[in-house]
């Protein structure tokens, strides 16, 4: 599925590799002890955060299906806006290294 921009936190997706939902909690995530920065980290939907190491981290190309779209604000907009130019800086920097 191609998506435009990062969705709203809250939202709930599908990813490709999996059957589990996930419900997007944050942006520009890695795991501990890898260089990797993901578009998203969640965690499982409907069980919600449950420790650190049930987190799920991965990239807009993983999502499969969009089931819900999580709540947008004119600031959200304004906000994910910056998430997606710093992802993109970061991304430039780390492929210019």
């Amino acid at each position: 599925m191609k998506i435009e921009g990062l969705l709203p936190l809250g939202s709930v997706v599908r990813l490709a590799a999996g059957e589990h939902r996930i419900m997007i909690t944050g942006y520009g995530q890695r795991l501990q002890g890898q260089e990797e920065v993901n578009d998203y980290v969640g965690c499982l939907w409907p069980e919600g955060h449950q420790s650190p190491d049930k987190n799920y981290v991965f990239n807009a190309g993983a999502i499969e299906d969009v089931l819900f779209l999580g709540f947008q604000t004119d600031g959200q907009k304004m906000f994910v806006a910056k998430m997606e130019t710093a992802l993109a800086d970061y991304r430039k920097q780390k492929s210019a290294d």
